[in-house]
């Protein structure tokens, strides 16, 4: 008998990988006013409850009273902006969540809305998982627990996103702004010192990589993240320094010269 001979595939299926990171996840209490300056999550969608009280939150679409229960789901390139005024403590719960999956990203990024009352049906749908992952991070719970549920939410969303941007969904094709993206944030990534300092012509070169026109390059990544390049990298610039000044010993001028 020959156990190789017999045997026939019905279907192969694709190998395939996926990686998923949770960062910052906390709960804190404010007691006083309070605000947290303009910032971005080039690859990160942040979700953000809050427990009690209240607070305002600033994007490029206006702003919205954030009251308990309510949910924030803010996709990667998304600026946006916390302060806290009332009298009331203000408790919150917050966690950022990177994936390699830049069709999901782009169809969070699809839509112009970020803020979901308690009530409404993505909320409703959502937030069962959200509190659930909360008391499973209080609980010191395993990580296979913790990113089971994490997986159903992000199922939640994808199926939600899917069906309520089916024609971005559709158009979604190249990802050449996630692109542009990650190769600007590999560049930042890279140190610098007086001899390796960062081209003027960053841009062209990046576009040149990838074989577009720095103009197309530019205007499709203005499409799809509503800011520029330049912008971006500004950006991203700006939140390195504050990593290397909070979580590393170098001096001001090292750092000054490293960004």
């Amino acid at each position: 008998m020959n156990p190789d001979g017999d045997k026939k595939f019905a279907y192969a299926f694709p190998n395939s990988k996926s990686e998923i990171y949770l960062y910052g996840a906390h709960t804190g209490e404010v007691t006083r006013p309070w605000s947290c300056q303009r910032h971005l999550h080039h690859r990160m969608v942040e979700i953000n409850l809050v427990l009690e009280g209240c607070q305002t939150v600033h994007t490029r679409n206006g702003e919205y009273r954030q009251r308990s229960g309510d949910l924030l789901i803010i996709p990667p390139m998304q600026l946006h902006a916390f302060s806290a005024d009332e009298p009331a403590p203000l408790k919150y719960f917050v966690m950022h969540i990177q994936i390699d999956d830049p069709v999901f990203l782009q169809l969070l990024g699809g839509s112009s809305q970020i803020y979901y009352p308690e009530g409404g049906t993505l909320n409703r749908q959502i937030l069962p998982d959200v509190q659930a992952i909360l008391q499973l991070l209080l609980d010191g719970a395993s990580r296979i627990s913790i990113f089971h549920r994490l997986y159903t939410l992000l199922e939640q969303l994808e199926d939600s996103f899917t069906r309520l941007n089916s024609d971005h969904a559709a158009k979604l094709a190249g990802n050449l702004p996630v692109q542009i993206a990650r190769e600007i944030e590999t560049l930042i990534a890279s140190p610098q010192d007086e001899e390796h300092a960062w081209s003027a012509n960053w841009l062209e070169e990046i576009a040149l990589k990838l074989g577009f026109t720095r103009r197309h390059c530019y205007r499709v990544f203005q499409q799809m993240y509503q800011m520029s390049p330049r912008d971006y990298f500004s950006i991203l610039r700006q939140q390195e320094a504050m990593q290397l000044l909070l979580n590393t010993q170098g001096s001001i001028e090292q750092i000054a010269r490293r960004v």
